[in-house]
């Protein structure tokens, strides 16, 4: 591993399932600077998406590959601004979404184009 190791967290609105995860990991990964990505899904309709740089990147390229997947980003936070969400905030992680890539709940539908409910 590279000796340049950080984290940049994403909000990211409107990903409800596997699918949407699938897109917005794709399109990041591909990224030169990026070693892997994380997700975790809120049922607020917000979703954490924690990217591990082994190099510099500017908020822009993220945005753009996110953009690429079809999703905004609401917020970008680095390094020493970086952190998991406050206690006691609700999330929906990939074990809480069933087989058919509905959210546990059925609320909403998603923006990846793959009709789930």
């Amino acid at each position: 591993m590279s000796s340049f190791d950080r984290t940049v967290e994403l909000d990211v609105p409107g990903m409800t399932c596997n699918n949407c995860v699938s897109h917005v990991r794709t399109e990041l990964e591909a990224l030169p600077e990026v070693n892997n990505v994380e997700v975790i899904l809120r049922s607020e309709g917000v979703s954490l998406v924690t990217v591990h740089i082994n190099a510099p990147i500017s908020d822009d390229a993220l945005r753009a590959a996110v953009d690429e997947a079809g999703y905004d980003v609401n917020e970008i936070r680095r390094d020493d601004v970086a952190g998991i969400a406050p206690e006691g905030r609700e999330t929906m992680r990939l074990s809480d979404v069933n087989a058919t890539g509905e959210k546990g709940s059925g609320e909403g539908g998603c923006g990846c184009g793959c009709g789930c409910k």
